[in-house]
């Protein structure tokens, strides 16, 4: 008795998680009002001077990510209320699972469930939840040429983005972090 009670509960547990998971995705493309994207800075390289640039960020540093998509609704005849508004969250001390490169299916499943239960736990939040996160891990470009492959989840609406601590790649950087938070919503290369 014991053992149909527990498998009903779970049962239930995954139809909760599922239905909120195709709820989240389905509204989150619909692009009548607002959509809500977290953005939060890590100091990947854990170097001074990549510290200092993320404690120089703002929501401003952002805008133009905004204002792109402001644009884009409207020449796709959208809602004026159809953008993004972006928040910038606190900087996390921690790093994320890494993407394996070449992984197998199985090894690519694993990564993304560990990413999904590392970005539940540090991706904090004040005021409503964001529908989606984006996670930034900065590198200071004096020590570093290039970065890795950034990616993201559709299933989850999570983003790792890896850029470069530096004011003139400020914008560079936001382009990046677009195409990810585009990958989030559904978008192929």
């Amino acid at each position: 008795m014991f053992k149909t009670i527990r498998v009903i509960f779970l049962l239930c547990v995954l139809l909760v998680v599922a239905v909120q998971t195709w709820r989240t995705s389905v509204t989150s493309v619909r692009w009548k009002y607002d959509l809500t994207v977290n953005v939060y800075p890590i100091n990947a390289d854990g170097r001074p001077a990549t510290k200092d640039y993320i404690q120089t960020l703002t929501t401003d540093d952002f805008k133009s990510m905004e204002t792109f998509m402001k644009e884009q609704a409207k020449r796709y005849g959208r809602s004026s209320d159809a953008s993004i508004k972006i928040r910038l969250g606190e900087p996390i001390d921690k790093l994320p699972p890494m993407a394996p490169v070449g992984g197998s299916p199985a090894r690519v499943a694993l990564w993304s469930l560990n990413m999904r239960w590392w970005a539940w736990r540090h991706g904090a939040t004040t005021g409503p939840a964001p529908q989606v996160k984006i996670f930034m891990l900065y590198f200071d470009p004096t020590t570093r040429k290039r970065v890795d492959h950034s990616t993201a989840l559709q299933k989850g609406l999570i983003g790792l983005v890896q850029l470069f601590a530096a004011p003139s790649m400020a914008e560079t950087n936001n382009v990046v972090v677009m195409h990810e938070l585009l990958h989030t919503l559904g978008a192929t290369d």
